[in-house]
């Protein structure tokens, strides 16, 4: 009888423990979602060289739009960076999608990730006009990242990148840590009575 009660408290903890870890997965994955909260457009570093940030699609998507000028003192690489401190330790993804009227492709108007001052180009040098694709890297809480609409010359056209399907890390709530531990807690001190 003693067993049987035990073993249906056991089965109680195990059951809160797990419905608590898929709350804050839920919890975490939602708040990740896309440029709000923590990632709000307001809170992150606009550095616009003759170009331009659109945030009017947020909190959905960005563009990144580069420099094309038609002074040729004016004809040199120019970046519009988009940049913010990571809120926490994990993994940052996103959707892009590149389009340009340069007859050069991306290899003039490069797109890519920058994190904590190293730019990674994500588009390639072919003479395609259109390219998309989605990537993901790991960033650790306080480092710097963001997206680079690069203009290598500044003529031909403008090139246009839409990063769109952003998530990032962010802190989980102290009340959650403190809900899970004590859940945590309490099953083992179960395991430990029932080894006794």
């Amino acid at each position: 009888m003693g067993n049987s009660i035990f073993n249906s408290k056991d089965i109680t903890v195990k059951i809160a423990l797990n419905f608590t870890v898929l709350f804050v997965a839920l919890l975490a994955g939602h708040a990740n979602a896309a440029f709000v909260h923590d990632y709000d457009v307001g809170n992150w570093h606009k550095a616009v060289h003759r170009g331009s940030i659109n945030t009017k699609g947020a909190p959905d998507s960005i563009k990144l739009i580069g420099s094309n000028t038609l002074n040729p003192r004016l004809f040199k690489a120019r970046n519009q960076d988009f940049t913010i401190a990571s809120m926490g330790t994990g993994l940052v993804t996103f959707d892009w999608s590149f389009r340009t009227s340069d007859k050069h492709g991306a290899r003039f108007d490069p797109f890519g990730f920058i994190l904590n001052g190293i730019f990674h180009k994500l588009t390639d040098n072919s003479r395609k006009r259109r390219e998309h694709g989605t990537f993901s890297f790991e960033v650790h809480k306080g480092d710097v990242f963001g997206f680079r609409q690069r203009s290598i010359n500044s003529e031909f056209g403008a090139a246009t990148t839409t990063v769109s399907n952003f998530s990032a890390p962010v802190p989980i709530p102290a009340a959650i840590w403190l809900m899970t531990s004590s859940l945590l807690g309490l099953f083992g001190m179960q395991r430990k009575q029932k080894m006794i």
